[in-house]
């Protein structure tokens, strides 16, 4: 009896064993997605204007206005079909984005918008200007 119990639990104690080395190895082959960077989550979509409040009151879009920002800084504005040129950075350790149409305002007089919000769909940036509060919000396309 004493033998047969041995081999039982030797036998256990190899499956178990395997299974142990084959549950290990698939974690270590287990590839995790890298977290996306902030620049990754800007510069992946084209961003479109949602909603624009001003003072706390919303604002009728007139046209639409879709946002392309680059890796590199540069990016593109289409208003109505009409392309503009953008330059941007990131301010205050990326929890600011500074931008504007390239070559109408120039260096430090770009505003800066507080980044709200910055996923992969959405994107709220926040803006005062002598007084006057701007929210504005996109959606990733």
């Amino acid at each position: 009896m004493n033998r047969i119990f041995s081999f039982r639990n030797t036998n256990v104690l190899a499956v178990l064993a395997f299974v142990s080395v084959v549950i290990l190895q698939a974690c270590s082959q287990a590839t995790v997605a890298p977290v996306p960077t902030n620049t990754d989550l800007l510069s992946k979509p084209t961003w479109l204007v949602s909603t624009v409040y001003v003072n706390g009151t919303l604002t009728p879009q007139t046209a639409k206005q879709t946002y392309k920002f680059n890796t590199d800084g540069t990016g593109d504005l289409v208003t109505a079909g009409s392309l503009q040129a953008i330059v941007w950075s990131f301010q205050n350790q990326e929890k600011s984005l500074r931008f504007g149409i390239a070559g109408f305002v120039v260096g430090s007089n770009l505003p800066t918008w507080t980044i709200d919000q910055l996923t992969s769909t959405s994107l709220k940036l926040s803006l005062t200007v002598s007084g006057t509060n701007f929210v504005t919000t996109f959606t990733a396309q």
